[in-house]
């Protein structure tokens, strides 16, 4: 399965004059904060020591080592936080990562090749998928029988007549 980092947040801007960051949640379990020791900041080669944690409507609010000013806080805005995929949270059943799903090739039930998946985007009632196929858009809900997932062959299969239901195409 690929990438060997699982993206769990991303810094959306500094909260207060101490260093502390807001994070949006890339993760189902928001409490997983909580007992995260170490982070990978953007590209950074080395982890960060997480010095405190706290969570408030649906955001975590970290301190990380380093990070001991607003400017140093400011610094790290839009960067995305990451774990190593040993250290991620485990997955329930039919349950997937974003990174894994990212590149999977999609195929309707008789085997025609629909497209691949670009990026997951996170919404209130399902995750949407948006693909691409020579070179044209289209997007559609993850929910329950519409599609398939085969995380160890990058496949995904949906049902046609559901599928057809829910896509929204580019112009």
């Amino acid at each position: 399965m690929g990438k060997e980092k699982i993206v769990i947040g991303e810094i959306l801007k500094p909260q207060g004059i101490r260093g502390e960051l807001k994070v949006l949640p890339i993760t189902e379990d928001i409490e997983r904060f909580h007992i995260l020791k170490e982070v990978y900041v953007g590209s950074e080669p080395k982890k960060r020591r997480v010095r405190g944690c706290r969570t408030l409507s649906g955001f975590a609010y970290l301190y990380l080592d380093g990070v001991l000013t607003r400017n140093d806080a400011e610094k790290l805005r839009g960067q995305l936080l990451s774990v190593d995929r040993k250290d991620a949270i485990p997955l329930k059943e039919n349950e997937y990562f974003i990174a894994d799903i990212i590149g999977c090739d999609i195929f309707d039930e008789e085997g025609v090749f629909l497209g691949t998946v670009k990026n997951v985007l996170k919404s209130g009632a399902a995750d949407i998928f948006e693909a691409e196929r020579d070179g044209k858009g289209f997007m559609f809900p993850f929910i329950e029988g519409i599609a398939e997932v085969f995380v160890e062959a990058k496949k995904i299969t949906v049902d046609s007549k559901r599928f057809k239901e829910v896509v929204c195409y580019e112009d």
